[in-house]
């Protein structure tokens, strides 16, 4: 796959990573595992490129990236084919989704050591190399992940999502799922433990095939900044907010419905789904459902009296302390990186 021709050159006034080094020879750093990169797109030409450079110019020596696009109409079939010299295995055509794309390009995969990145994303510089020597040195861990930047197109200062240390009954009980999804990698035997993402999902994708890993698997967190969680208007982040209403009821009770779901997780159903109804509930405000969001108190409440009290009301009230000395605290600028 590895071309030593350079990539094209980056469009007139784009600077810094990842167009700095488009006039150049690719670099080739690490090497010591197979790495596969998938990216999964659909009509994302404003910032595919970006995306693919930035894995491309990892100088990676041994990479297979795949690129899965949706049947885009936009123009991003003939940016691919512009870096078909680099991608080992690319198709457009129509899909399920984001999950069934992703699911497509891991069927391709060679590597080793498996992730992905979508279309409006980045790798930071080095994050592979770095993240295959984790892996190198701990051969026990099955699943690495760490921290991400958040930031708009528009760019300016930017807030760093922070991964943080949990295990599965953490996961489960409080809802939190602290592995930001562009900052993790993982060994190509976790697929055969847990099976693909689920392509039933459109929103609750990372964070369902997440748990799942967390129940099968050692993951483990290194605190550094990995790359760049683009927040654009067309994010699913952004336009699909309400689907997450929808898809979290439907994930937990599912999972809580599971036959073989260990005793000790099994009884932490109350407590979990009084946090489901607070994320909702959450949501629902802040897009002004308030009728809607009137059912999710209601329910929290029928669930649990206890648990509602101290996840609405004193919960509520430390994530807002906790959420104001977060932002003071993460307020960085983008690092400069050439």
């Amino acid at each position: 796959m590895r071309e030593t021709n350079p990539l094209p050159a980056p469009p007139p006034g784009k600077t810094g990573w990842p167009w700095i080094r488009g006039s150049g020879v690719l670099p080739e750093t690490g090497g010591d595992l197979r790495v596969t990169i998938v990216t999964p797109s659909f009509n994302q030409v404003d910032y595919l490129e970006e995306t693919i450079r930035s894995v491309l110019l990892q100088g990676y020596q041994d990479l297979d990236y795949i690129v899965v696009d949706g049947g885009s109409t936009d123009g991003s079939v003939d940016l691919i084919r512009r870096y078909e010299p680099w991608i080992t295995w690319w198709v457009s055509e129509p899909d399920g989704g984001q999950a069934d794309a992703i699911n497509k390009g891991f069927s391709e995969a060679t590597g080793s050591i498996l992730g992905w990145l979508n279309s409006d994303d980045i790798f930071y510089p080095d994050f592979i190399a770095r993240r295959v020597a984790e892996f190198v040195a701990a051969p026990e861990v099955d699943l690495f992940y760490g921290d991400v930047e958040v930031g708009s197109s528009s760019g300016g200062p930017e807030v760093i999502i922070r991964g943080s240390a949990t295990d599965f009954e953490t996961m489960v009980r409080t809802l939190d799922v602290p592995i930001p999804q562009q900052s993790t990698l993982w060994r190509a035997e976790v697929l055969e433990k847990v099976g693909d993402l689920d392509a039933r999902w459109q929103v609750v994708l990372d964070r369902e095939f997440f748990t799942r890993v967390a129940r099968h698997c050692r993951l483990e967190y290194r605190p550094w900044v990995t790359g760049l969680f683009r927040t654009q208007p067309d994010s699913k982040s952004v336009v699909q907010q309400l689907k997450w209403v929808e898809e979290l009821p439907e994930m937990y009770s599912e999972f809580f419905s599971d036959p073989s779901l260990p005793a000790e997780i099994k009884i932490l159903e109350r407590e979990s789904l009084v946090a489901m109804e607070h994320m909702c509930a959450q949501l629902l405000w802040r897009n002004d459902r308030r009728r809607q969001w009137v059912g999710c108190v209601g329910r929290a409440v029928m669930r649990s009296p206890r648990q509602f009290a101290r996840q609405f009301i004193v919960g509520g009230a430390r994530s807002k302390v906790r959420g104001a000395l977060r932002r003071l605290g993460n307020i960085v600028e983008r690092p400069t990186t050439s």
